[in-house]
């Protein structure tokens, strides 16, 4: 899969911890691109048991931990699959949902078979 963003092998963005993939998600966001954008979703990392809140607004993608009750969508997962929709990061917009949706249920489903048939 080709990311928005290539600066770290896919075996690095893995391995990230929560908080610092986020950070390298927000600096790829072109912040005057993305100025317009407003979402807000949560991230429920299935393996680890955390949720993140992830938003964007004005152009700057923030995350805390926790879930908050006014996200726009929820998705959950083990951290390998969430990871991959995070890659699809559209810097331009600041929206990972406006890139090839098909793909991205494609891929959490691939995922979720994977972890199934272990």
């Amino acid at each position: 899969m080709d990311a928005a963003f290539s600066t770290a092998s896919p075996d690095t963005i893995l391995a990230m911890l929560l908080d610092v993939l986020f950070d390298f998600a927000g600096v790829h966001i072109i912040g005057d691109k993305a100025v317009h954008t407003d979402l807000r979703i949560d991230f429920a990392f299935t393996d680890i048991g955390e949720t993140w809140t992830v938003w964007v607004k004005r152009g700057v993608l923030n995350a805390r931990l926790g879930a908050s009750p006014d996200t726009q969508l929820t998705v959950s997962g083990p951290k390998a699959a969430l990871v991959g929709i995070i890659r699809t990061l559209d810097p331009d917009t600041g929206s990972f949902l406006q890139r090839d949706v098909k793909h991205l249920v494609e891929l959490l489903r691939d995922q979720h078979d994977r972890t199934t048939s272990r």
